[in-house]
């Protein structure tokens, strides 16, 4: 087979054929699950000869070009480099082979030993149940599900620097990701299983390459998933990711100052989630928050005359006399160490959602007063207390600091709150951490106390929770 020669498919409908090391095939028949074949024969290059009206035809003479110079032999392969020879490889996560059973066993090896599930996982309790989750899913999930969380792997062990090299074959294989998002038709529960994953993963691997997309895909994977929510948030093989993409969107819409697609409902008190850990019971608040703010967006005097006060006391209510729980059965398997983990990143939740309100209300507000002062304590608090604990802040916690931060008047508590947001998960692998810091800075050199008003430039802004 010819190097530059195209599939049958490709050359019947005149298309360009793009090949790749990652899968079998084209991309066009990977795309649309054809069988690609390289079985016609080939003629002479060029146009074809004329021939006469006789019967027989009379010798036409080849046309040739004196400087251009033939090569006698056509190499069938072309070669590459090796993989540890590549700018931007890491040679320990391999690219999955094209036979079935060796790629699935080459997956176990590689998941028993994967350290990105202990990470996005709330406490180490939940990373098990993870891991395994991810591996049910990778099963039954189309091959590219599998060679897209291999390039996450890959790349999740680099540092976030801005002169980081990646893989030019992961960076296809995202592009390739995102063609298949916007063209999926979900049919049956399998695929939409492998569909929110697929957003998942994406979401995962934007984060760690870029960070500037991360809300747009989310909100994307929300909008097919609209139709099959009911039964998919029941669903024990979808419920995780389901639940990863609702707090992503609730959270990144309550700064934007948007809607939320989808309102999550806890189907049980004391829920408690491996992302979202005890704050499932507070999205439905979080939501009533976001549609406040979305209906007081247009507004901009101190007065805030389009905002209706009864339903902001009702939410404001709800929200300061929340109080996190967790069931019993849950109290059982989870360490000390961890149900303090999960407080602390309920209350820095609590706190924080607590300013966003009084801010919705009160936007041209300078003086700090006795709420705003013991939120952003609060938060101060549970994130020094468990960086003490256990040598880093709660987990996805980002957004309470990064407000928290927005509302302090204090330089030495400013400072302190920048030494956290540098503790955080996330911090030396996102490169959205320093933006995050570089905004406070820009906010704190203004007067106007309005956050709200100010992150709107920024939109839209993908919060690394």
């Amino acid at each position: 087979m010819d190097s530059t020669s195209a599939c049958d498919r490709c050359h019947a409908i005149k298309a360009r054929c793009l090949r790749s090391n990652i899968f079998a095939g084209c991309r066009r028949c990977f795309r649309l699950q054809h069988k690609c074949s390289y079985a016609r024969t080939r003629g002479l290059p060029g146009r074809k000869r004329k021939q006469c009206d006789v019967g027989v035809s009379t010798p036409v003479k080849k046309r040739g070009y004196p400087w251009v110079k033939v090569q006698s032999e056509i190499p069938k392969e072309i070669h590459r480099r090796p993989e540890k020879e590549r700018p931007g490889a890491n040679p320990q996560v391999p690219h999955l082979n094209l036979n079935p059973s060796s790629a699935l066993a080459t997956l176990d090896a590689l998941l028993e030993a994967d350290e990105m599930t202990n990470f996005y996982a709330v406490t180490s309790s939940f990373a098990s149940r993870l891991k395994a989750t991810v591996r049910a899913n990778l099963y039954i999930g189309p091959p590219l599900l599998r060679d897209l969380y291999m390039a996450l792997m890959r790349n999740f062990s680099k540092p976030a620097t801005e002169h980081a090299v990646y893989d030019t074959a992961d960076l296809s294989l995202g592009a390739l990701g995102l063609q298949v998002l916007r063209r999926t038709k979900i049919n049956d529960q399998t695929s939409l299983a492998s569909f929110l994953w697929l957003g998942l993963f994406l979401m995962t691997f934007d984060r760690l390459i870029l960070g500037t997309s991360t809300y747009l895909i989310c909100e994307n994977t929300l909008l097919q998933l609209y139709q099959c929510y009911p039964w998919a948030s029941r669903d024990p093989k979808m419920s995780d990711a389901v639940i990863c993409l609702l707090f992503t969107d609730t959270i990144t819409c309550l700064l934007n100052c948007r809607g939320p697609i989808i309102r999550f409902e806890p189907p049980r008190s004391g829920m408690v989630d491996r992302y979202a850990g005890l704050c499932c019971e507070l999205l439905p608040m979080l939501y009533d928050t976001c549609t406040l703010a979305t209906s007081n967006r247009s507004s901009t005097d101190a007065c805030s005359s389009s905002l209706d006060l009864v339903v902001w006391g009702e939410v404001y209510q709800r929200v300061y006399q929340w109080q996190p729980q967790c069931a019993q059965t849950m109290l059982n398997e989870l360490a000390s160490n961890e149900l303090a983990v999960l407080l602390a990143q309920a209350h820095a939740y609590r706190a924080a959602v607590l300013l966003v309100l009084y801010r919705i209300r009160y936007p041209l507000e300078k003086h700090q007063t006795e709420t705003q002062i013991w939120c952003t304590d609060e938060i101060l608090s549970q994130m020094g207390s468990c960086l003490a604990l256990v040598g880093e802040p709660p987990p996805h916690t980002v957004m309470p600091l990064f407000i928290g931060a927005l509302e302090l008047k204090d330089s030495e508590k400013r400072t302190r709150a920048l030494l956290i947001l540098r503790f955080c998960r996330g911090s030396k692998k996102y490169r959205y951490m320093a933006l995050l810091e570089k905004m406070c800075h820009e906010f704190w050199s203004q007067e106007s106390p309005d956050w709200l008003t100010f992150l709107r430039r920024y939109y839209p802004l993908n919060i690394p929770l």
